[in-house]
């Protein structure tokens, strides 16, 4: 069927900060500040892997990358290089994301992104644990098939939710 809508094969990550509300009510001044901090840190990222930052609405953002492998290693990077720069803050005060991975087709109408595709990464990003990835089964598979072993994380199964990537 062809719709008139352009549509590609894209990797998406989808992000957000856990505990928001509770950092915002801890320190409202310190947590707008840091979320700058960090929306320009995963924005250099993402171009940094040759991705497009979709939108970064309030403590969330999804990302397009026509790789797989670069947005798996984006992820990797975001997560490796936040949980440097808050290892030594105080746990109760760290920003920190959780992040979902999956690859599909999606439907493009100007900068903006729909599907199930679009659908299915939220989900993951809200089944990953602070500071991790969760991947979806596809994802999965696509990055060990082109990296053979390359990437050195441990993948954790929760079962028909994805598969968590712990760094």
């Amino acid at each position: 069927m062809n719709d008139g809508a352009d549509r590609r094969l894209l990797a998406l990550l989808c992000g957000d900060v856990v505990g928001y509300s509770r950092l915002l009510a801890a320190d409202e001044d310190g947590a707008i500040r840091q979320l700058a901090q960090r929306r320009e840190l995963v924005s250099t990222l993402i171009v940094a892997y040759d991705g497009r930052l979709v939108d970064f609405a309030g403590d969330n953002f999804l990302a397009e990358f026509s790789s797989v492998v670069r947005a798996v290693n984006c992820a990797l990077a975001i997560q490796h290089t936040i949980a440097l720069e808050t290892r030594r803050a105080e746990v109760d005060r760290r920003m920190q994301f959780r992040i979902g991975a999956h690859v599909g087709e999606v439907r493009i109408e100007g900068d903006r992104l729909f599907g199930d595709t679009v659908n299915i990464v939220a989900r993951l990003e809200g089944a990953a644990e602070a500071g991790g990835i969760c991947l979806s089964q596809q994802t999965l598979e696509q990055v060990s098939r082109l990296v053979k072993n390359q990437v050195r994380t441990r993948w954790i199964s929760p079962g028909k939710a994805g598969r968590r990537l712990a760094i």
